[in-house]
């Protein structure tokens, strides 16, 4: 035994075994209130070895370009331009990623159902009004877990460096939000340790971001994937052709992740890598399968003349 109760493994010569263990980061971004009725949050997972590399693919991509500022999802709209352009090469590094067997990045988006809700369960009172922190606080670590525990069950022990989410301010000074998941998680999985035990808010924007700049591109990351993802699933602003063209560059991939989850030997490579699901289902439980309304309208009637051809 080592120290804490800790046993040690040895092979055949009396050596020690080192567990195999992994160390990552985690970023964190939200969408909420989509279509009115989907909350979503989302958590990009980079290995700790592979940090500098995801970094110098996604700046490389700027430089080519010349584009240095912040890149979010919702300031698209034309299918051109340099913010399109760094969306554009931004996910398809994500649907590489996959296809090549990088293990660079990994992602877990939840879709919270808010028609479907019970708000008895998150504070006083049978509606949503001020209980979004508290919701949001209980399903953070649903997406956590639901990544982490999936993604690298290979190892004996996870090590999350440090847990960075986009500046909010009511999760900010949320009275439980910025110390939580950690608590719960290190006292239930004992294979899951993390080297800070708050979780870090930062700047989305790299260039205002003072003391953490280059994670701030990641969460940019962070919020191009799930704003991409949501546009497949919900067909949000259909009129805007920059989400189009992106929705249908990344809709190939969130088609597998929500019909055939489980395939350990598509060419996307998305198996324990990438995740999108869904809460709750009517016996209150989690669950993948959904329809893809950008999916539907590509298959069925293109009632929006120039569209497809214009985008």
């Amino acid at each position: 035994m080592g120290g804490d109760g800790e046993v040690i493994q040895k092979n055949l010569f009396g050596e020690k075994i080192r567990p195999k263990e992994i160390e990552i980061f985690i970023f964190a971004d939200e969408k909420k209130n989509v279509s009115e009725r989907w909350d979503y949050i989302a958590i990009l997972i980079i290995p700790f070895e592979k940090i500098d590399n995801a970094l110098e693919i996604l700046n490389a991509h700027r430089q080519e370009i010349n584009y240095y500022y912040e890149l979010k999802f919702s300031n698209i709209s034309k299918a051109r331009g340099k913010k399109f352009e760094l969306a554009e090469r931004w996910i398809t590094e994500i649907i590489e990623d996959g296809k090549r067997e990088r293990g660079i990045f990994y992602f877990h988006i939840l879709g919270i159902d808010r028609d479907n809700l019970d708000y008895t369960y998150f504070g006083e009172g049978e509606t949503p009004k001020g209980k979004y922190a508290n919701i949001y606080n209980r399903f953070f670590r649903t997406v956590f877990l639901g990544a982490v525990k999936e993604f690298f069950d290979n190892f004996d022990k996870i090590i999350v460096d440090t847990v960075f989410h986009d500046k909010e301010g009511h999760l900010q000074t949320h009275k439980y939000f910025p110390w939580h998941l950690i608590f719960k998680v290190e006292r239930e999985e004992k294979n899951i340790k993390f080297k800070n035990k708050k979780i870090f808010f930062i700047e989305s924007d790299h260039n205002k971001e003072k003391d953490f700049t280059k994670f701030s591109h990641f969460i940019q990351l962070t919020d191009v994937i799930v704003g991409v993802v949501s546009y497949c699933l919900d067909f949000e602003k259909f009129s805007n052709k920059g989400y189009f063209k992106l929705g249908k560059i990344f809709l190939p991939l969130v088609d597998r992740l929500i019909n055939n989850p489980k395939n350990k030997n598509s060419s996307f490579g998305y198996y324990k890598k990438y995740k999108v699901s869904f809460f709750p289902d009517k016996n209150g439980e989690v669950y993948q399968k959904r329809d893809i309304k950008l999916k539907n309208f590509i298959q069925n009637l293109q009632e929006i003349p120039g569209l497809l051809s214009q985008s």
